[in-house]
């Protein structure tokens, strides 16, 4: 799990933050996976949506 979270890291950091000021000592490389950023609003009505969506589905 602490392998894969570093790696997504990877991904954000060059995706939303530029280069960083200094060296943040992540092992590993990024996955490479497309990352956007959305407007807030945008985010939280995503997040709703997708949360409404997984708590029908309980077992």
């Amino acid at each position: 799990m602490k392998a894969a979270d570093s790696r997504i890291l990877l991904d954000e950091r060059a995706a939303l933050m530029g280069d960083p000021a200094g060296d943040w000592q992540v092992d590993g490389e990024p996955f490479g996976v497309r990352i956007e950023a959305w407007p807030p609003a945008s985010a939280r009505e995503e997040y709703l949506r997708r949360f409404a969506e997984l708590a029908e589905k309980k077992p």
